[in-house]
């Protein structure tokens, strides 16, 4: 059975005098599996994307990470066991490909030629063969390239979870397809489990194992692809309605 490596337990997150972002949320994520979070702006998915990597603390609830809460954990360790892809991807504009690919695991001490055998391994599993993109910078690529470089980096020790925020949105239409695609390819090769958070229905029939539909701070709905889109709940319906693949809508 695929072992729960993150779990909400009646998780709720306020800013300090402010309404909560997440409201008494529980929730299991397995390995090996993705789990897409999907919902308007402001609805908490960012939230509790920071609240698995200790970026925030619950105000109320558990938040468990291979069976340790996270305030049990060293911030830093816990981050270098958590990879982390965001919109914008935050790559060193003065660092190679390879140097960006390759920081946590020369901050963990690994030996050169282990690492530059991980960089390798990592760059060609996401397109971009070394030899044409290893010592290019930043500046140097294409947005849908530098997308990639992030998804490497964040791989780079060979994490459990990879969190991804909003990781396509920035990009056109068809690198968006090129890039969700390779990751997809990616995920299938790895095993990790995945929690990725995106406003696009679309995107998350893609690339969900399980779909969590979020309202508001709550989790309205939670299950397959089909049992979204069978939900009955009109909020999700309403959602739901926004799919390219329902019939008499546009591919």
């Amino acid at each position: 059975m695929p072992e729960a490596l993150v779990q909400f337990d009646a998780v709720t997150f306020a800013h300090a005098g402010c309404l909560p972002t997440v409201c008494a949320l529980s929730l299991s994520c397995l390995s090996g599996q993705t789990t897409v979070l999907v919902g308007r702006s402001g609805a908490g998915k960012s939230t509790l994307l920071k609240l698995v990597n200790r970026l925030l603390l619950p105000t109320a609830g558990e938040v468990r990470v291979q069976g340790r809460n996270t305030r049990d954990w060293d911030a830093i360790r816990l981050r270098r066991r958590v990879g982390y892809v965001m919109q914008d991807v935050g790559l060193f504009p003065h660092m190679s490909v390879e140097d960006n690919v390759s920081v946590v695991p020369r901050l963990e001490g690994w030996e050169p030629a282990r690492v530059a055998a991980r960089t390798t391994e990592l760059l060609d599993l996401v397109g971009l063969p070394p030899a044409t993109y290893a010592s290019r910078l930043p500046s140097e690529l294409s947005g849908g390239q530098r997308q990639r470089v992030g998804l490497a980096r964040a791989l780079a020790v060979d994490p459990p979870i990879l969190l991804m925020d909003e990781p396509f949105g920035a990009l056109d239409p068809i690198t968006r397809h090129e890039v969700r695609e390779s990751f997809v390819q990616v995920q299938r090769h790895l095993g990790t489990l995945v929690i990725l958070v995106t406003h696009d229905i679309n995107e998350a029939f893609r690339l969900g194992d399980r779909i969590g539909v979020m309202e508001a701070g709550r989790l309205i709905a939670y299950g397959s692809r089909d049992e979204i889109a069978a939900a009955v709940d009109p909020r999700v319906r309403a959602l739901v309605a926004l799919h390219a693949d329902q019939p008499g809508r546009p591919a």
